[in-house]
């Protein structure tokens, strides 16, 4: 509103002029910001060891394009049992903190197991002859035509004293990632030698005077 000056025959008045102004535009918000994720089709395989499984479910919102964060769990890269279905549920997250989530389920059916892929070889059995302990240090060799990763235990351990005149058994036992296991054993002998003493430790007592 403002006022207007307007000079008639001698006279001075003033007038009240209403100016009316175009409304300022306000951008609506977009209310079709949905998250949308996606997961992968149920995931089914025969194997006849635990099998590692890698996914990458995929999230979109119209307002923060590809910006999204997604965790899964159990996560990629997990190892499932044979035998087992197990539902991985994946959520969403966007830039606005929306989140969302899907579900997919993964199946391992057990196979034709009858071959054992994790093979270990436990050297040949040792004889030594000692008057004293012998320590001895052994290494089994393992072959995995499935998985990398595997350890091996022996017991008793590599570099463990053996007493003369004892036969030991050492059983070698080794699990891979995939869940497979074997094992393998060999024996320790220790012979007592020919010229031995009869008593390694001699013991001399003071003489006591009455």
């Amino acid at each position: 509103m403002k006022t207007a000056k307007v000079r008639l025959a001698g006279f001075v008045c003033y007038i009240l002029v209403t100016m009316l102004l175009p409304a300022t535009k306000t951008s609506a918000q977009n209310t079709n910001c949905a998250l949308i994720i996606n997961c992968p089709s149920n995931i089914v395989v025969t194997s006849c060891f635990n099998v590692q499984e890698f996914y990458t479910p995929t999230a979109s919102n119209i307002c923060c394009g590809v910006n999204s964060t997604v965790t899964c769990s159990p996560p990629s890269g997990s190892i499932f049992t044979v035998g087992t279905t197990t539902t991985v549920t994946c959520t969403a997250t966007d830039c606005a903190q929306n989140t969302n989530f899907c579900t997919f389920t993964v199946t391992v059916l057990p196979g034709n197991c009858a071959t054992n892929y994790l093979q270990v070889q436990c050297p040949s059995n040792i004889v030594v002859t000692s008057c004293t302990n012998v320590q001895e240090f052994y290494a089994p060799t393992v072959t995995d035509l499935n998985c990398t990763n595997w350890t091996v235990v022996c017991t008793p351990p590599s570099g463990s004293y053996f007493a003369p005149n004892t036969t030991n058994l050492v059983v070698c036992s080794v699990t891979d990632y995939c869940g497979e296991s074997n094992s393998c054993s060999f024996t320790v002998t220790v012979l007592l030698g020919p010229n031995c003493p009869t008593n390694c430790i001699n013991l001399n007592c003071p003489r006591i005077s009455w």
